[in-house]
């Protein structure tokens, strides 16, 4: 019989690639958009870094209605509410419509994703985290890099508005595995329904370390953002047609579905992991660096596709080396407050750039800065893990 942690792993693998799908609806549709509504970068980046931003003010309550209602509850609220803003997205001649429904997916995929990466460290805390985290951080691009590839050709063939009402179904797939299929690991759900504790946080030296964890993922995260929200308008803009330019982009995030696994496999094997994991944030660094630059622009997302593996599952382990059950669910959503509030403001300084050096290749320098910071951030991290939580390491 099927361990029933990979039978989760699969069911949240799928759900979360919703998560990406949605977030780069308007990413992809950008240009159908821009005509239709007469904006620019800064706006498109707002809208981009709006799904994000409600992370940053409701990550702490995620946390507190997950502890108090359970992951689940709350994990198909929040779909509901992803369906929903998607839909709204579809109404209206202005970029109000937009703005609402963004942030009402936003808020949605708030507590989709905090509850959802709870779920994986409640079924994998101490064994194959690291690849399990890597696993579930693929789906993520999967859904991006899906949305790269047929958004587009749904905006130019059917209008960006259908494009929208198709992300939200992809949601109400979620929505029936979520509830149908995903079972929490046994004790779980007692804990997590009984509400005996809303507001736990760790001591200041784990709550630090998880800060500073938090950073380093925004930063990342923020690094990729840029490469898929603005490089296929970079390369379009350099005269490859926008399909052409979409499916170069893409090339990056469907390499990453397989190297991101796997990096979080060898890296759960390697004696140097942090070695490994910081040459991947230099390596994916410069190999947007080549992409800004026009260097070799299909090398340069092969190589950063590559490069992306090491990062996410490492990244995302950091939280559980130094937060106890009781812990878990109020640090993770710190983690994931200041991840959100570097993912939603991020987009928005990007789109900034990018109009005033009429170039999106200013989005991309952005980037660059960002995947160079996760290197300080993560030895810093390790200068100053709290001693206990070292020495289990």
């Amino acid at each position: 019989m099927i361990d029933q942690r990979w039978i989760t792993l699969v069911v949240l693998f799928v759900a979360r690639s919703s998560f990406g799908y949605q977030f780069q609806s308007v990413a992809s549709s950008a240009a159908s958009i821009e005509a239709d509504l007469q904006i620019g970068y800064a706006a498109i980046g707002t809208l981009i870094g709006l799904y994000t931003i409600p992370g940053a003010l409701l990550s702490l309550p995620g946390g507190v209605l997950g502890a108090r209602f359970g992951d689940r509850a709350v994990g198909a609220t929040g779909l509901i509410l992803m369906i929903g803003g998607g839909l709204s997205m579809c109404i209206g001649d202005t970029v109000l419509p937009l703005t609402v429904g963004r942030l009402i997916s936003g808020t949605g995929s708030v507590l989709f994703s905090l509850v959802l990466n709870k779920m994986l460290v409640d079924w994998f805390a101490g064994r194959e985290i690291v690849f399990a985290m890597g696993t579930l951080m693929s789906s993520w691009p999967f859904g991006i890099a899906l949305g790269l590839i047929v958004q587009g050709r749904i905006a130019e063939n059917f209008g960006w508005r259908t494009g929208m009402a198709v992300a939200a179904l992809f949601c109400l797939l979620a929505l029936v595995l979520m509830v149908a299929v995903y079972r929490p690991p046994p004790g779980a759900a007692a804990r997590s329904a009984g509400g005996e504790t809303w507001w736990n946080p760790p001591d200041w030296p784990s709550l630090r370390s998880v800060l500073i964890a938090g950073a380093a993922w925004g930063c990342f995260n923020l690094a990729l953002i840029v490469l898929f929200s603005f490089g296929a308008s970079l390369l379009a803009l350099r005269g490859t047609s926008l399909q052409d330019a979409a499916a170069v982009t893409s090339i990056a995030l469907w390499i990453a579905i397989l190297s991101i696994p796997l990096g979080g496999y060898l890296l759960q094997r390697s004696a140097t992991p942090r070695l490994w994991a910081n040459l991947s944030y230099v390596a994916a660094g410069l190999a947007l660096l080549s992409l800004a630059l026009d260097v070799w622009p299909i090398l340069a997302c092969i190589a950063f596709g590559l490069a992306l593996g090491a990062g996410p599952g490492a990244l995302t382990a950091l939280p559980s080396r130094v937060l106890r059950p009781e812990h878990r669910i109020t640090g993770l959503a710190i983690f994931a407050t200041l991840t959100s509030a570097i993912m939603g403001i991020g987009p928005i300084f990007a789109g900034m750039l990018a109009d005033s050096a009429h170039s999106p290749a200013a989005a991309l320098l952005l980037g660059v800065a960002m995947m160079a910071a996760c290197v300080p951030l993560t030895i810093l991290f390790e200068a100053t893990l709290p001693r206990a939580s070292s020495d289990r390491r």
